[in-house]
């Protein structure tokens, strides 16, 4: 049974990054590794100078899985040990207080002479390790050894530098996906700002991402949902055939620029989607792209009109010219004459250089940010 003992530190020695520590129990081996040649426990921290990151590890400390305080408290009394030890190899016994001396024994507080006496408790010797890496990285180590285990050899010192490629390693490709990770949890928040909805599908229009508009289609139903078997699935059979042919052709394609157009049909309505052909997957599948968007209004800003040269009053108009069904309307909704409201019309259409109600629409319908309708309310609102 692998153990669970190696707890990955995210970044630098807060309460905070003690919390993600404990919320994490990424066992890689190095407990094993580590008793092998005689270390009972490790806090093991590791810098990369290529991706400007910290990734590190808590080794044989299982009862502060759950303890973020006492976890922070740890990474605290290290960061404080390896500040004031420059050695890159530094055994001593683990007496009481005999570790904080000259300056850090200013810097200790309360909590750290706390932590530093049930380590005494536990272990009877430490060692400090402050090894320099290829281009700048580092690797900083407190090693720990029981009484009954004795003190740090010349041995155990060649034995654990042996294993640092190993760490380095660990540290360097977990420090890659971690950077990945997050990178995609930036995108998706930015995908999941627009109200343009964004499947990505397999060859069976089976989804394997979704933004917040897509997610919001398939949990309404009116215009998609998933089969039992995962599939996407229009609101009628012909939309459904459509679709599914689309995303077939789509997968098949090998053009990477291949578009095909698909009504999608609702009880309040249609849609239009198109479907396009995405990237090769890591397996070398290729994968399909539907875009749907939700927009059904001019509810173009404030701000945009206003850019455009647009009044107050000017864009209060334009909004009601293209919701009416005519001018009489529009000027009727407005509190304004037929004539008032033809200068009004004649102004926006210059300020704008269009000249047919067609022209005007299509530009205003343009400058809609496909943001979510919850979006356009806060911005509108600031």
């Amino acid at each position: 049974m692998p153990s669970k003992a190696s707890h990955l530190i995210s970044s630098s020695n807060s309460t905070a990054d003690a919390l993600r520590v404990v919320g994490q129990n990424n066992d890689i081996g190095l407990r094993e590794t580590l008793q092998e040649i005689g270390i009972a426990g490790a806090v093991i921290s590791y810098t990369s100078a290529t991706l400007a990151m910290k990734h590190g590890y808590l080794v044989g400390f299982d009862q502060l899985r759950m303890d973020p305080v006492r976890t922070g408290n740890l990474l605290s009394y290290a960061s404080l040990i390896w500040q004031n030890r420059s050695e890159d190899f530094n055994a001593d016994a683990l007496a009481d207080k005999a570790v904080f001396t000259g300056e850090n024994a200013i810097e200790a507080s309360r909590a750290l002479l706390a932590c530093h006496s049930e380590l005494s408790l536990r272990f009877g010797y430490f060692a400090v390790v402050q090894v320099p890496g290829i281009g700048g990285a580092t690797l900083r180590a407190l090693l720990f050894r029981t009484r009954d285990d004795g003190p740090f050899t010349a041995e155990i010192q060649r034995n654990f530098k042996l294993t640092l490629p190993l760490i380095t390693h660990i540290a360097e490709t977990e420090m890659q996906t971690a950077a990945e990770s997050r990178h995609m949890e930036r995108l998706e928040t930015l995908l999941d700002r627009v109200s343009l909805a964004i499947f990505m599908l397999d060859g069976q229009g089976k989804p394997h991402y979704c933004n917040a508009a897509a997610r919001a289609m398939l949990l309404d139903k009116t215009m998609m949902r998933l089969s039992p078997e995962g599939t996407v699935r229009g609101a009628t059979l012909a939309t459904t055939r459509s679709l599914q042919e689309a995303i077939k052709a789509a997968v098949a394609s090998g053009e990477d620029r291949t578009e095909i157009a698909v009504r999608l049909e609702g009880p309040d309505g249609w849609l239009l989607g198109f479907v396009v052909t995405a990237s090769h997957s890591l397996d070398g599948s290729r994968s399909a792209m539907l875009l749907v968007n939700l927009q059904r209004s001019g509810d173009a800003s404030g701000a945009m009109l206003e850019a455009l040269g647009l009044l107050r009053s000017e864009q209060r108009f334009l909004t009601q010219f293209l919701e009416a069904k005519s001018l009489s309307e529009a000027a009727q909704r407005s509190g304004l004459s037929d004539e008032t409201a033809k200068t009004y019309l004649k102004r926006i259409r210059a300020k704008l250089g269009v000249h047919r109600q067609m022209e005007l629409a299509r530009l205003i319908y343009g400058l809609i940010p496909p943001l979510r309708a919850d979006e356009k309310i806060a911005k509108s609102a600031n």
